[in-house]
């Protein structure tokens, strides 16, 4: 099974309407996701249906509101992985 950090990146590198600042492959999990990535509110919430539907998670976006950090979008996938 992908790790939380692997899924992350995959889900980042697929979905057309994300960008991110810095090279993938130095994304480690402490980084902010709008300071050090360049993820706004909007880039979070499609991130959080791009996450949502992988895992099946039927959660409504107002979580992806709490997330600051990539360490917590890993934590959200840990949570709800099979």
């Amino acid at each position: 099974m992908s790790s939380s950090l692997d899924i992350f990146k995959r889900i980042i590198t697929d979905t057309e309407d994300i960008f991110i600042r810095i090279p993938i492959t130095e994304i480690a999990g402490k980084e902010k996701l709008n300071d050090d990535l360049g993820i706004d509110s909007l880039g979070k919430v499609n991130l959080f249906y791009e996450i949502s539907d992988e895992l099946e998670t039927g959660d409504d976006e107002d979580v992806a509101v709490s997330w600051s950090t990539v360490d917590d979008v890993l934590r959200y996938i840990d949570e709800n992985k099979s």
